[in-house]
């Protein structure tokens, strides 16, 4: 094969394979999602996390 031919085929691979690593890197949440993920944990893990540590002071008769 000619060198040109060679170094052409080696560039648009090298392309490719920028375009490839682009498509597959990591997405982060979009803006709604981050917002449900927001609510949910003020909403429902906060309160449970919160009653988890009121029983364990109870428990231990810690007095705040």
């Amino acid at each position: 094969m000619n060198e040109e031919i060679i170094k052409e085929i080696l560039k648009e691979l090298r392309t490719l394979n920028e375009k490839n690593d682009h498509l597959s890197a990591a997405k982060g949440l979009s803006a709604p999602y981050k917002l449900l993920a927001a609510f949910i944990g003020f909403a429902v893990i906060g309160p449970i996390v919160l009653a988890i540590v009121a029983v364990l002071l109870k428990f231990f008769k810690i007095t705040v």
